[in-house]
């Protein structure tokens, strides 16, 4: 089982499991015939986007980051890494995961999914950072990432190191170069890596350790006097130029250096370097280069003899940026070593002093000579959003033969993708850019509902919205009888917040003639918002809102008489509700009070009236709603007021009465059960106190179906596994609880049930899929029989 599969349960299983956890389910009640599960299907085909940030359906948004980018002259390819958020929990872990990918020259991505690095770690309250820094390819194929981290909060940092070949990872884990270092740079010097870094300590010096292919590091040497730090490393054989800055003067230095030591003096270069910025040197065969944005604002750059003279003392002008410029990360500069010129990349706002996108790439050669080839720069991105190439960290252009590859960023897509377009000369192969940091798209806390012989499914999606690109979007697909993808929903979406909630809280429900999606608006204190789709997956009728007045609207709830819908909802501190009918039209004046005080609904039609559960406080309490839209219990019914906190509740009505299941939490800490109690239509609670339907574990979100002939309890449970229990209309538990229906140890969470009233209920959870072709938390559908003619998984 791979550490990134457990990131985000590890650290608590420890605790749970100290007071002590339960090692198999074991039978609760009467024994009876075992439900059959089914294998797992996709609830849509597995498309290629752009790959996710951190996606698990919370607020939490870790971008991924572009970090380097090389060349590989034997595999005639581009290598590209980054800091990738997809896999990070914010819970426990305090990094996220380095992924990589492979561009041909003929600009086709030959790894779609990306392939991991380096998995991400648990550290002790470190604050989160990328672990690559730079990349460099030797001739023989392998490249070499370098990177550091801290081990600690206060802890010291470490520079580290990965080699990769093709796309195969050729070392356990990033092996450490240096202790107390950051800042590392890499370049290939002909026979072996050398890294430059900073010291972290009281020994504030850049050294360089050089690295075999094999992986073998030598000690490092100090090639820096004190006081100096930000050292950037490029190589013409055993000797390497290395530039850092004086912490004292802030002025930036040259300085070559060989195996051995130092070989030149200390250079300074021109006095309008600024404090922060100028990438990466280069050498083109007999000279090193440098480029940096001056106050003026301009794009220079400067050459270096391979002694170490300064060739151009002021630097050559190589074109005016207008705009802002100070702030990191907003302009950034790149150059590379062509065949016979350099380039050089930047970025700029599209308006002067803009702190906010679009911005705009461009790019310039310069003659070996400092002949300015492209005065002024020619632009290769326009207005896509981008900030800097590469935006933050490591080198985000490479050439080789012929042909350079530069890239940028889209900033405002929440993913934080990675584009990047071939240059031969100053002309661009790829004017609208190539994706770099694809995948499947993450999905996430899908719900569901039946009709007829079509199953909707809707969830969380890592895709930002057609109308909108700064938000994520709410997704959906119809399934078969037999699960199979027929068509996919995109519901619309309020386009005027960017920016806002990216988790859109979704909720379903099924009449006789279509389904209704529900879903939270992108504002942070925005609406409800509500579609209908007919059984093909087409839209009846634009997104409407549910309320005109909303102090703050959030956590829909759903259900259907067959006929019609009933869509409730968190008002501030209330519960708020409206009826529509079956093709979405808004019914009475405007939506009514259910419960004065309450939040978190979930809803279910029991026959004859509407069925709310929700917390109000520590305890669960229903009211139910006639299909005309009285309240008939407007003070709440109890379902549970103990001490404990009941949470996480779920419902589904069947067979003349409701079943309700939430999490309790108990006296041991971080361990809970699963309970559950019957409703009859009357309102009389059948189960006082509700009735165990797991052992006690660390325990999530609750599910339930009404399968035709018993009830369906699913919930998370320990290692991130989905698990079940079947419950009789009497009450009885039946078989074993807590039988496995998720695949054991992937990080499944929050389950989701549907029945066709028929023995047969769909199982959904959302998973980390770390197999090459995804590497992204998917949505997972999957079926279980109950052995009634004509069920079957």
């Amino acid at each position: 089982m791979s550490l990134s599969r457990n990131l985000a349960t590890l650290s608590l299983m420890m605790a749970v499991c100290a007071a002590g956890c339960a090692q198999s389910p074991e039978p609760i009640g009467r024994l009876g015939a075992a439900l059959e599960v089914g294998p797992e299907r996709e609830v849509e085909p597995p498309v290629t986007v752009r790959a996710p940030a951190s996606f698990v359906g919370e607020l939490f948004a870790k971008q991924n980051v572009l970090r380097g980018l090389a060349y590989d002259v034997q595999n005639d390819t581009y290598v590209a890494v980054w800091s990738d958020g997809r896999e990070y929990f914010p819970a426990v872990q305090d990094s996220a995961a380095t992924y990589g990918a492979r561009i041909s020259r003929t600009g086709t991505l030959l790894d779609p999914a990306g392939f991991r690095v380096a998995e991400p770690e648990i550290l002790d309250g470190a604050p989160d950072s990328g672990f690559v820094n730079d990349v460099a390819c030797s001739d023989s194929g392998v490249c070499l990432l370098v990177g550091d981290r801290q081990s600690s909060q206060s802890g010291p940092h470490a520079t580290r190191a990965v080699r990769i070949a093709g796309n195969q990872v050729l070392d356990d884990g990033p092996f450490v170069i240096a202790q107390n270092m950051e800042g590392a740079s890499v370049a290939w010097d002909g026979t072996a890596f050398r890294v430059a870094m900073g010291g972290s300590g009281p020994d504030r010096r850049v050294y360089i350790a050089r690295i075999g292919v094999d992986g073998l590091v030598e000690a490092p040497f100090p090639m820096t006097p004190q006081n100096s730090d930000s050292g950037r490393v490029a190589c013409e054989g055993s000797r390497c130029l290395v530039s850092y800055r004086d912490q004292d003067s802030l002025a930036r230095m040259v300085r070559v250096v060989d195996v051995a030591g130092p070989v030149s003096d200390e250079v300074p270069l021109p006095a309008s370097w600024p404090r922060y910025g100028g990438g990466e040197p280069c050498w083109d065969g007999t000279q090193y280069w440098l480029a940096y944005i001056d106050a003026a604002p301009a794009v220079r750059a400067v050459r270096v003899a391979a002694d170490g003279t300064l060739i151009d003392p002021i630097g050559v002008e190589v074109a005016p940026v207008s705009g802002f410029i100070s702030l990191p990360g907003r302009t950034a500069i790149a150059l590379a070593c062509a065949d016979d010129h350099v380039v050089i990349t930047w970025s700029t706002p599209v308006d002067n002093d803009s702190l906010t996108p679009p911005h705009r790439a461009w790019v310039a050669r310069v003659a070996l000579d400092g002949t300015v080839l492209d005065p002024g720069g020619v632009e290769i991105a326009a207005t896509q959003l981008v900030t800097g190439p590469g935006a933050q960290g490591g080198n985000p252009v490479a050439c080789g033969a012929g042909q350079c590859l530069v890239t940028w960023r889209g900033e405002r897509n929440w993913a934080g993708t990675a584009r990047a377009t071939r240059l031969v000369g100053a002309t661009a192969l790829d004017p609208e850019g190539i994706d770099l940091i694809t995948s499947p798209p993450g999905q996430a806390a899908a719900v569901a509902a039946h009709a007829g012989e079509r199953t909707f499914v809707a969830w969380n999606d890592s895709r930002p919205a057609s109308t909108d690109s700064s938000d994520r979007q709410l997704r959906g697909s119809v399934l078969t009888s037999d699960l199979e993808p027929l068509a996919s929903v995109e519901p619309g979406v309020e386009p005027t917040c960017p920016g806002g909630a990216g988790d859109h809280q979704p909720a379903v429900a099924a009449s006789a003639t279509s389904f209704l999606v529900a879903w939270r608006g992108g504002c942070l204190n925005g609406g409800v918002l509500a579609q209908v789709i007919d059984p093909q997956g087409q839209a009846v009728a634009p997104t409407f809102a549910l309320s005109t007045t909303p102090p703050k609207e959030e956590q829909p709830a759903a259900a259907s008489d067959g006929a019609g819908f009933l869509v409730a909802w968190n008002s501030g501190a209330s519960i708020r509700a409206r009826l529509l009918d079956a093709a979405g039209s808004l019914l009475g004046a405007d939506s009514f009070a259910v419960a004065a005080s309450g939040a978190s609904a979930v809803a279910a039609f029991d026959g004859a009236s509407y069925v709310l559960v929700y917390q109000r406080a520590s305890d669960l309490f229903a009211a139910r709603v006639s299909t005309d839209g009285v309240v008939l219990d407007p003070q709440g019914i109890a379902i549970a007021t103990d001490s404990a906190r009941e949470q996480e509740q779920s419902m589904a009505c069947g067979g003349g009465e409701c079943l309700v299941a939430w999490r309790r939490g108990t006296a041991t800490g971080t361990r809970s059960v699963i309970l559950a109690a019957r409703l009859a239509p009357d309102g009389t609670l059948l189960d006082p106190g509700g009735f165990q339907v797991s052992l006690p574990n660390l325990h999530g979100g609750t599910a339930v179906a009404f399968s035709g002939q018993s009830f369906v309890v699913a919930w998370r449970e320990g290692e991130g596994e989905v698990r079940g229990a079947e419950v009789a209309l009497d009450g009885t538990p039946i078989g074993t609880a807590g039988f496995l229906i998720s695949p054991s140890g992937e990080l499944a969470d929050r389950p989701a049930l549907v029945s066709n009233g028929a023995a047969l209920t769909i199982a959904l959870y959302d998973r980390f899929d770390d197999s090459p072709a995804f590497h992204v938390r998917r949505v997972r559908a999957r079926a279980i029989a109950s052995g009634a003619p004509g069920a079957s998984p």
